[in-house]
């Protein structure tokens, strides 16, 4: 069953109920370099539970890369004492449905609660922030680097910008802009300690491509924080956000502020134009919509002008979420 509610004069989020099932193995597509019949020779690797991990689809061989997080699962928000910070890389093949270990080049230290985004035209995935902690307790270290991991050679390569990059931070989110060939941040928190939180509402922008070589020879890579006008978002982490760039706008949802261990969470939905840097609010938190919430994700589907938004965890009783929603643009 579909259920509707107004927002915002004639804006409105829709539940999409139940999605229906998906055989995996009929994906089609390409295995690796193997093509669609090479699955008996897929290499599986039974998969450490993980979370907090940084990763993205692979359109070109049909598969989700990973990178990083954490092995040690929380009950009820709160986990035993232990380092942090995940290194291997995985890949989930989704047309032999099974997990395998990708033996990458050195790259990026250990890490969760980082970002990733996909560089469909570059071939690659990019990360960026994220924390981690060598011992079981005390401060975590942020980070505030970019790492590009080739999809092709799985080889990576740090992104070495020539100015001063943003505060290092964990949970920021954003996208890959590929009109422009740079990197969206919005947001994140840049606090060091496991028991409170230092939120962000700021955006930045990573030029990922080569604009010159600066005389060096080598790749000069620059970030630049984009100056806002208007109402903005409240500071926050564990939010959503994606990059709409056809249109060249970022959107972003939910997540939580300096109060986030508790709640209550956040439910509003933002719209930046990334030519401006004008921000509006196209939603604020309703009964009629989805419950505010951590951790979700969305996506925007340029086909039907919607974002759609899936999971999280709210602050009620139970907490976890598998429901799906959908947003429509078109009728603003």
């Amino acid at each position: 069953m579909r259920r509707c509610g107004l927002i915002i004069g004639v804006l409105f989020w829709v539940s999409c109920g139940e999605p229906a099932a998906t055989n995996l193995t009929d994906a089609g597509g390409m295995v690796g370099d193997g093509g669609v019949n090479s699955c008996d020779a897929f290499p599986l690797t039974e998969m450490p539970a993980l979370a907090e991990m940084m990763g993205i689809f692979d359109e070109q061989r049909r598969r989700i890369v990973f990178f990083g997080g954490d092995d040690v699962l929380p009950v009820n928000c709160s986990a035993a004492p232990h380092a942090v910070g995940r290194y291997e890389t995985y890949n989930y093949d989704t047309v032999c449905a099974a997990f395998r270990e990708e033996m990458a080049s050195e790259g990026p230290r250990g890490r969760a609660r980082g970002m990733a985004a996909y560089d469909r035209e570059g071939d690659r995935m990019l990360i960026f922030g994220g924390r981690s902690r060598g011992r079981p307790e005390g401060n975590y270290r942020n980070y505030n680097d970019v790492w590009a991991l080739n999809l092709a050679t799985m080889e990576w390569t740090e992104l070495e910008a020539t100015n001063a990059p943003p505060l290092a931070r964990s949970n920021p989110a954003g996208g890959f802009n590929r009109r422009t060939g740079e990197l969206v941040v919005f947001g994140g928190n840049s606090s060091l300690s496991g028991l409170s939180f230092a939120p962000h509402n700021d955006v930045w922008i990573f030029q990922t491509e080569t604009r010159s070589t600066g005389g060096t020879g080598h790749p000069v890579h620059s970030w630049r924080r984009l100056e806002v006008t208007g109402p903005t978002p409240e500071a926050r982490l564990f939010h959503a956000a994606v990059v709409d760039d056809v249109n060249n706008r970022l959107f972003i949802y939910g997540g939580g502020d300096a109060g986030a261990w508790q709640g209550p969470f956040l439910g509003d939905l933002w719209v930046m134009d990334l030519a401006t840097g004008d921000w509006q609010q196209l939603a604020e938190q309703s009964e009629d919509g989805p419950a505010a919430r951590i951790w979700s994700t969305i996506t925007y589907d340029e086909a039907s002008d919607r974002i759609l938004l899936f999971g999280g965890h709210d602050d009620g009783r139970v907490g976890n979420n598998n429901d799906t929603w959908s947003f429509d643009l078109a009728t603003r």
